[in-house]
């Protein structure tokens, strides 16, 4: 006796998509990267820019601290800028974006040095300066977190 085919039982599953990155954030992480580079790249020509008239207006014996100072304010305001950019455009994925700031200001900051020394800026003394850059995007950025949750509890 032939019997109908009968209904399967076995329940199907949709199908889920594999998580993953959306496009959209990675082309943000992108863009916040290529600037924060691309403002290495501004405060070394600055840096080459600035420190000749910084230096030819203090004393003789201010002449290396002029130089060097100039491309710390220079990096502090970057560090700024980064940390202000981070906290008006906040995104999906907040400590990646974090992360990827840090990193890139990092490499901006480097990035900088190079350029201005390629361009004639005075030789850099106290190379620590460098890392004021992230130094300052970081410590901006934690402080604003911690006072978020503080005062907000957000």
């Amino acid at each position: 006796m032939n019997e109908p085919d009968a209904p399967s039982i076995t329940p199907t599953l949709p199908r889920l998509a594999a998580p993953g990155p959306r496009r959209g954030s990675w082309d943000g992480f992108r863009a916040l990267a290529i600037a924060v580079v691309a403002g290495g790249v501004l405060v070394g020509a600055l840096w080459a820019v600035l420190a000749p008239y910084v230096i030819g207006h203090s004393d003789q014996t201010e002449t290396q601290a002029s130089a060097d100072g100039t491309l710390a304010i220079l990096e502090l305001a970057a560090g700024i800028v980064t940390a202000t950019v981070l906290a008006l455009r906040p995104g999906n994925r907040p400590a990646a974006r974090f992360a990827i700031a840090i990193v890139a200001s990092t490499g901006g900051a480097f990035l900088g040095w190079a350029v201005g020394a390629a361009v004639g800026a005075p030789r850099l003394v106290a190379t620590g300066v460098v890392l004021l850059w992230p130094f300052a995007a970081a410590a901006i950025t934690v402080l604003r977190t911690v006072g978020g949750l503080v005062f907000h509890g957000e």
